[in-house]
């Protein structure tokens, strides 16, 4: 399957999944209409009223029980939702996550943003935060968001001491994965709708907590009420005991939903990871060090359960064996990877790090893994608090790859890397699929940039600095208002950092300019409010400084309000989804239109005859230069971003060929495919030396 075949899969599952919840909740209302039936009889209130219309009685108490039920769990499932409303950020820290700064000076650290960052730049998205579970020695990984725009990546501790940089990057590799093919909307999804089942149980509970005060009225009264008090108590245990083990198995469906909607993903994911690497040993040997590591993959935290379906391994233990199961069986997951796997894992031993923060519960669990694996004793850590680091493998170019995958052979020359273009697909057909040759193409760039660009793309200020040099006009005299200006209303610090940096951005790549705009993406994203606003105000106004916008401001202007705004302000709520271009029509003749008049002036009506007869659907025609602008080309993109999968597919086919018409694709017609791309939702990854467009 293909990106947008993924993403229409996807949503298939999802519309499953609020089917197999509907179920849930039908057969959790059948069964409290029942207990209360039971309650009724139990309490003599059956008896009292006579037994006239008693279909009726009946049908009155069903509809309470159901407008109750959807009541309760539809509030919990908001109340979840809302909760999670922060995406991928509130997950991290729910489960404990600590966010690693990009000018980290940990040595693991650093490691872990590399490889995310080579990961994300291959793959056409901005660089997602990372976070680190410091108490969690268990080899475990997850990704968690809404979309692209707000995803994280949180690993833990066990995962940097233990694992190869090869190992890391098949783990991350499969992460992103899930990133591209819209499982963590599906997840988080997944964790709103359980929690209202959830609730029902934590209702019982509370009944019967109350019980207590009910019990010492009822004996103070019992000699009074010839002991209708204490019919009270009885039907409140009984409804207490009944909607507590109603919770429970509404868990019980709930944990059912879980493992059918993860397995295979969890599948795909790992065959996805070697396609990415191209090194099959890289994810099989982080299996195989789960399967030797006394903790495995196991999580320590009290949110784990709730979220094991997020988890790279198993996160938690179920009592009922693998029904529960979010992940297929290690042994499994290897031998799909590695079928010459001879069943033999990767022994190692798990240290445990106490300090002052360690709780009693901690310390109990890590004595019981290491008694299980026949380890004694506890380890203090060293001094800086960490677990320590593992021994990194060789980076080498290529490793084994699984049968049946093409392969992209690359050599390096005086000019960086070059792809034999005859041995991978088109750049389109690899939208959501990045390969290994992505992946080495972008460690190259990422190599060739000057360490004090890249470094400033890691910190608040130097983001914004670096921001405002790759906006600087090549107009000497325009130049120079600008930098008066920035000296004006930015801050001192930041000033001082882009001074420094100006000279760097007349000898830069023009390939860097994107994937430096990714990079510092996440630190833009710890500004205040305050300085988000007033980032964006200086952005605007050196947009306006020449009187027009050109095409690269365009692009920088875009790609980072769609990815900063949802940190800033709320985020926006889906438009209604068209199942047909028809609708959208004429937005798709703007933006093509755009293009066409962008990059082939005088050849705009053939290129724009070639990018429509891929729609045969719809008939637009040509529209005005005049009539058409950047910005307009904007309000087009926010219309057609809530498109089904395959008509985005057809949309972006389009554009590919009225780009690729002349057949020469430059880096800035690139930069703007990835925009459009992005516009739209769907990850682009970088232009490949060599590589057709379509």
């Amino acid at each position: 399957m293909d990106f947008f075949e993924h993403q229409e899969k996807a949503r298939r599952q999802s519309k499953r999944l609020v089917l197999l919840f509907v179920l849930a909740v039908i057969a959790i209302v059948a069964s409290i209409y029942f207990l209360m039936i039971l309650a009724f009889l139990l309490s003599g209130a059956e008896a009292s009223t006579g037994s006239a219309h008693p279909e009726l009685r009946h049908l009155k108490l069903l509809g309470i029980v159901s407008v109750s039920v959807l009541t309760v769990v539809g509030l919990g499932s908001l109340y979840k939702m809302t909760e999670l409303r922060g995406g991928g950020r509130v997950v991290a820290e729910a489960l404990g996550g600590r966010l690693i700064s990009g000018d980290a000076t940990d040595a693991g650290e650093r490691r872990v943003l590399n490889v995310v960052e080579e990961m994300a730049i291959a793959s056409g998205v901005p660089v997602p935060a990372v976070y680190m579970m410091d108490k969690e020695g268990g080899i475990n990984a997850f990704a968690a968001g809404f979309d692209p725009t707000d995803a994280v990546v949180g690993v833990t501790r066990g995962t940097v001491k233990h694992l190869s940089r090869d190992e890391l990057q098949g783990v991350i590799a499969h992460e992103f994965s899930h990133i591209l093919n819209g499982d963590m909307r599906l997840n988080i999804r997944l964790i709103g709708l359980i929690h209202g089942i959830l609730v029902i149980g934590l209702v019982g509970g509370t009944v019967l907590r109350s019980l207590r005060f009910t019990g010492m009225s009822s004996r103070r009264r019992s000699s009074n009420n010839n002991g209708g008090d204490g019919r009270i108590v009885v039907v409140m245990l009984v409804v207490g005991l009944g909607l507590l083990v109603i919770g429970y198995v509404g868990t019980f469906f709930g944990n059912l939903i879980k493992s059918a909607v993860s397995r295979q993903r969890e599948y795909l994911a790992d065959a996805s990871a070697v396609q990415f690497t191209r090194n099959p040993e890289g994810i099989a040997g982080a299996l195989k060090k789960i399967g030797g590591l006394s903790f495995g993959s196991t999580m320590g935290h009290p949110h784990a359960p709730e979220m094991s379906h997020l988890f790279f391994g198993e996160g938690v233990t179920s009592l009922f064996g693998g029904i529960f199961a979010t992940h297929p069986p290690l042994v499994e997951r290897i031998t799909r990877i590695d079928p010459h796997f001879d069943g033999k894992m990767a022994e190692i031993e798990a240290e445990v790090h106490v300090d002052e923060t360690t709780t009693y519960e901690q310390l109990v669990e890590a004595r019981r893994a290491q008694q299980h694996a026949g380890i004694a004793g506890l380890s203090g850590g060293s001094s800086d608090g960490t677990f320590g680091l593992g021994r990194d493998a060789s980076d080498a170019l290529y490793a084994a790859a699984l049968p049946g995958l093409a392969q992209a052979h690359v050599r390096k020359g005086n000019s960086g890397v070059k792809i034999q273009s005859t041995a991978i697909r088109s750049a389109v057909d690899e939208i959501g699929a990045l390969t290994r040759a992505h992946v080495d193409y972008t460690h190259e760039l990422l190599e060739s940039m000057p360490n004090a660009l890249r470094g400033a793309a890691h910190e608040p200020f130097g983001a914004r600095a670096l921001i405002f040099g790759l906006m600087l006009d090549a107009d000497p005299e325009l130049r120079a208002t600008q930098i008066a200006r920035l000296r004006e209303k930015t801050d001192a610090q930041t000033f001082a950092t882009f001074e420094r940096l100006v000279p760097m951005f007349e000898r830069l790549d023009m390939r860097a300019r994107l994937p430096l705009i990714d990079l510092a993406i996440p630190a833009l994203r710890r500004m205040s409010p305050g300085q988000y606003q007033r980032f964006t105000k200086i952005l605007d106004a050196m947009m306006r400084d020449d009187g027009q916008l050109d095409q690269f401001e365009w692009v920088m202007r875009h790609i980072l309000m769609r990815h900063l705004s949802v940190h800033f302000s709320k985020r926006a709520s889906q438009g209604s989804q068209h199942y047909s271009l028809k609708p959208v029509a004429d937005d798709v003749a703007i933006l093509l239109s755009g293009l066409a008049w962008l990059g082939m002036p005088d050849h705009a009506a053939p290129a724009f005859a070639a990018a429509a007869s891929r729609l045969p659907d719809i008939t637009i025609a040509l529209q005005p230069r005049e009539a058409v602008r950047l910005l307009m080309m904007d309000g087009a993109l926010k219309k057609l971003i809530d498109l089904k999968p395959r008509q985005k597919r057809d949309v972006v086919r389009a554009c590919a060929v009225c780009i690729a018409f002349d057949h020469e694709i430059t880096v800035a017609e690139g930069e703007l495919m990835r925009a459009i791309c992005d516009a739209m939702g769907v990850p682009m990854p970088p232009l490949l030396p060599g590589q057709a467009l379509v």
